[in-house]
């Protein structure tokens, strides 16, 4: 199994301790992220088919970063992730978020890649099998 978590080095400007911070993080979109981003932004991401990050307002992929590093520091604010955020590693953190997604994807037994496709129906509580 491939380690779903994707370093992400964050050097910004920390307005509190009045320096540059250089923070190494690990993104990881597991359900506890996609829950949290879905219970901030009342976006399910489950109902889409892909993420498109160059699509998502500024408001959505600061939610989307801040619930994917909530597993590192339960107290990391979006405000937070707003100051570590900036134009100057926009590029490298949509790469990471695309990384994780396809890290979090099951992998191919032939292919060694992630698996792509549909799952034919959704996921509704209940079990096929009688």
């Amino acid at each position: 199994m491939r380690d779903p978590r994707v370093k992400i080095e964050f050097e910004y400007y920390n307005s509190e301790k009045k320096e540059v911070v250089f923070e190494e993080r690990h993104f990881l979109l597991d359900l506890n992220a996609i829950e949290a981003f879905e219970e901030t932004t009342g976006i399910n991401l489950m109902e889409k088919s892909s993420l498109d990050t160059q699509k998502m307002s500024i408001k959505e992929l600061k939610a989307l970063v801040w619930a994917g590093l909530l597993h590192e520091d339960s107290d990391l604010t979006i405000r937070q992730v707003g100051s570590m955020v900036h134009t100057g590693n926009m590029l490298e953190l949509t790469s990471a978020i695309t990384e994780a997604m396809s890290n979090s994807m099951p992998e191919n037994k032939e292919t060694g890649s992630a698996a792509g496709g549909k799952v034919s129906a959704p996921f509704d509580g209940t079990s096929s099998k009688q």
